[in-house]
């Protein structure tokens, strides 16, 4: 004769408060992450510039102090999404959505134009560039209309793909006449990212493709581009006998690479980026650098933390508990992989040169602050994939 099992079931009981429990779930390996990027980045921005400021009479520790700074806002603002619960953003999202788009419409007439792009608002001793803002709020944003309804399934219908469309055109073409391409075209690889893993139609991804290309063809070509941007763009296929600016600036990047060799020229003693022969060093050109001072090794260290970085993405948008927080778990790694993809690739001129910052590696307050806070709603995505 059968007998019942009386025991007690507390253990059960035990493991569902537990999966239930966010702070149970907390993704200890990408915070991890992100503090080995985030002390890689300053150690290089520190280095960077150490002997140009030295020889100049200024603080050395300028860029770092501020870098700093920015990634303490950043931080402080990853911790408080890691605790709001990320399904509510979809009842903000259009909120937030307007208001980067509000100031990105700002900066039109209260811009403060550096390098021939309208891209920062003046604050003081703070500068604020609403377009790294833009793309948290376009992700959420895409999420929230390519996903549907808690019940929806299957291909996104073309109503929706077209209304994904529009989401990305206010903020495109806002950032398009700064004029920043670069920024222009990180949105669009997140939307197309988004569309892809969201179920977007092949056919309608290639036609949207086609028509792409074919505007960013007739933009360079209009002349509407400043004479410097227009040959930052096409210097990775000019003829490297061209004296251009960007010319010079490419291959002096890839002159500073070369040095490096295995093992680098050692922290602080880059003679191309500390000698001034590679602009923005500590920003644009940090990657150069980075393999100028720390070598083949120093720059692979790097390489393989983004590439960490982007698995736990991935993972975090295979393990979601909705549609929702897979697709915003989609466009953080989308927006990853281009950034790093365009940034590294245009030092070695197999990209076109932009201003696209390295994430957490690159100087830079409003990039730094915007991508800590994207990571805190990722974070957030994990800790509720059970809840």
């Amino acid at each position: 004769m059968a007998t019942t099992d009386l025991r007690p079931r507390r253990p059960i009981a035990h493991l569902s408060r537990s999966a239930a429990d966010p702070l149970t779930h907390v993704d200890w390996v990408l915070l991890g992450i992100l503090g080995a990027l985030s002390a890689f980045g300053l150690l290089s921005i520190y280095g960077a510039r150490y002997q140009t400021l030295v020889s100049q009479g200024e603080d050395p520790y300028s860029f770092v102090k501020k870098q700093v700074l920015a990634l303490a806002v950043g931080g402080t603002l990853m911790l408080a999404l890691m605790f709001f619960d990320y399904r509510r953003l979809r009842e903000l999202t259009w909120i937030l959505y307007a208001a980067t788009s509000g100031a990105l419409l700002l900066l039109i007439p209260y811009s403060r134009a550096v390098n021939g792009t309208s891209a920062w608002f003046n604050l003081g001793p703070v500068q604020l560039q609403p377009a790294e803002f833009a793309k948290v709020t376009l992700i959420v944003t895409l999420a929230a209309v390519a996903a549907g309804g808690p019940r929806t399934s299957g291909p996104i219908p073309l109503r929706r793909f077209v209304a994904c469309l529009a989401v990305l055109a206010v903020p495109g073409a806002l950032t398009l006449i700064q004029p920043d391409l670069g920024t222009t075209l990180c949105y669009v690889a997140i939307t197309m990212g988004v569309l892809l893993v969201g179920g977007g139609k092949p056919k309608h991804i290639v036609a949207v493709t086609i028509v792409g290309l074919l505007m960013a063809t007739a933009i360079v070509g209009s002349g509407k581009l400043h004479g410097y941007q227009q040959d930052r763009l096409i210097s990775f296929v000019a003829d490297n006998r061209a004296t251009t600016d960007a010319n010079l600036q490419l291959r002096n990047s890839e002159t500073a690479i070369g040095l490096g060799g295995l093992t680098g020229s050692g922290f602080k003693e880059g003679r191309m980026t500390n000698g001034g022969f590679v602009p923005v060093a500590e920003s644009d050109f940090i990657f150069t650098t980075i393999a100028e001072q720390f070598g083949f090794i120093g720059a692979s260290a790097l390489l393989l933390l983004y590439g960490f970085l982007a698995v736990r993405l991935l993972r975090v948008a295979q393990m979601s508990g909705d549609m929702f927080g897979s697709l915003v778990a989609t466009g953080a790694l989308a927006y990853l992989v281009f950034q790093v993809f365009e940034n590294v690739g245009m030092t070695m001129g197999i990209m076109p040169i932009t201003g696209l910052p390295l994430p957490l590696v690159s100087y830079g307050g409003s990039s730094t602050v915007a991508f800590l806070a994207l990571m805190g709603v990722v974070q957030n995505i994990h800790m509720r994939r059970y809840v």
